[in-house]
C-alpha cells in the first residue's frame, strides 16, 4: 500500500450535484458493519483509496454548509472537529502489515461515516435561496420549484422578505 504523508490541500469548491452519501456510507460498512471480514490486502489498497476520494469530497462540503451557519452554532462546531479529523487521518500513512492497513482504513471509514452523518443533519437546516441566510423557525418564506431546462430540478426556499430570484 502506498505511504501517503504529505496533506493533500482540499480546495475543491462545493458540488453543484449532490453527493452519493448512500454510496459513500456502504464504502464505510464494508470495513465497520456487523458482517465485515477482513479483506484482502488488494481489496484493502482499493478500499483505502475509495474511502480518501470521499473524504475529499465530503470535507469541501461539509465546510461549505458550516460556513453559513452562525460561528456559535454548535452542530457546526462539531462538524468542523469532524473535519478536522478526517484531515488528520488524510495526513497520516497506514504503516506496515495487513493489520495497521486495515486499521488505517477503518479509521477513515469512520470519518466518511461521521462527516456524512453531519452533513444529513447540516443539510436539514434551510437556507434562502437568495440571500444565503438561514431561515429560521418561524420566520416567513416561499417555496419555488425551479426547473431547467435540461430537465433538472430544485425546491428554493426563500424569505418573505428576499427576492424571489437566485442570486449567482
Amino acid at each position: 500500500m502506498k505511504e501517503i504523508t504529505a496533506h493533500q490541500p482540499i480546495t475543491a469548491p462545493a458540488s453543484t450535484w449532490p453527493l452519493d452519501v448512500a454510496t459513500m456510507r456502504a464504502a464505510a460498512a464494508e470495513l465497520l458493519g456487523e458482517n465485515a471480514q477482513l479483506p484482502r490486502y488488494e481489496d484493502l489498497e482499493v478500499m483505502t483509496s475509495r474511502l480518501r476520494g470521499h473524504l475529499m469530497l465530503l470535507i469541501p462540503e461539509v465546510e461549505d454548509v458550516v460556513s453559513r451557519l452562525p460561528m456559535d452554532d454548535v452542530p457546526g462546531r462539531v462538524a468542523v472537529a469532524g473535519v478536522g479529523e478526517a484531515r488528520r487521518r488524510l495526513d497520516t500513512a497506514a504503516g506496515v502489515g495487513l493489520v495497521s492497513a486495515v486499521k488505517y482504513a477503518q479509521n477513515l471509514a469512520r470519518s466518511v461515516e461521521s462527516l456524512c452523518s453531519h452533513l444529513e443533519s447540516l443539510r436539514s437546516i434551510t437556507f434562502c435561496g437568495s440571500c444565503d441566510q438561514l431561515i429560521k423557525a418561524g420566520d416567513a418564506s416561499r417555496v419555488y420549484d425551479k426547473f431547467s431546462s435540461s430537465g433538472g430540478g430544485a425546491t428554493v426556499h426563500v424569505h418573505a422578505v428576499c427576492p424571489s430570484e437566485r442570486r449567482h
